[in-house]
């Protein structure tokens, strides 16, 4: 329907861009539902987009064919997705908001204690026993990313991701994705900024 034949090469050696012309911004959808992920948006297309399955095609994850039906079976194959608008409950803490988007196998300490280690390991700066409603918007944006880090993704996908951030903010931003790109781990980067494409 929007994509005919994309391949994107994971590792990426060492980076690709893929662009296409404005009215293509409904690949957006498209990616997540590839990433098993429903959007939840206001306009009637979005929901029907999302909710549609493929009318044909396959979509192969390190070469074998996959059908991803929710979030859930995404992670277990190794996909995570940080989303342009924010899935966070305000009256939780970080701690229990990113408790929630994992396996119930680890127990709250535990995942507190992972939060701790991926935040200072990567320089995201994540207080996890702080309520979500008093942090700023660039902490709440390094909460979803520890969430799915979290997850040790093999593919991360990141839709807009500097669209609410600061300049200073967006280079710390930056210096994630480089340090996890660094380790092998293949980024799709959503953005309509050419500037942001070049500097990554």
């Amino acid at each position: 329907m929007i994509f005919i034949s994309v391949d994107l090469p994971a590792p990426f050696s060492p980076s690709s861009a893929w662009i296409s012309p404005g009215a293509t911004w409904r690949s957006t959808p498209s990616l997540a539902r590839t990433a098993g992920y429903c959007l939840v948006m206001p306009d009637s297309w979005s929901r029907d987009v999302a909710a549609r399955r493929p009318e044909a095609g396959e979509i192969r994850f390190n070469g074998a064919p996959v059908s991803v039906r929710n979030p859930h079976e995404a992670r277990e194959l190794g996909v995570s997705m940080v989303f342009q608008h924010f899935s966070l409950f305000d009256t939780l803490t970080a701690a229990e908001n990113v408790w929630l988007g994992l396996s119930r196998k680890q127990a709250l300490p535990q995942v507190t204690a992972r939060i701790r280690e991926v935040s200072a390991g990567y320089g995201l700066e994540v207080d996890p026993l702080r309520p979500v409603h008093t942090l700023s918007v660039g902490e709440r944006q390094r909460v979803e990313i520890v969430r799915a880090l979290l997850t040790r993704p093999q593919l991360l996908i990141l839709d807009e991701p500097t669209s609410v951030l600061t300049p200073q903010a967006v280079e710390k931003l930056f210096v994630t994705l480089r340090q996890q790109a660094a380790e092998g781990r293949a980024i799709l980067y959503i953005s309509h900024k050419l500037d942001e494409i070049r500097a990554l």
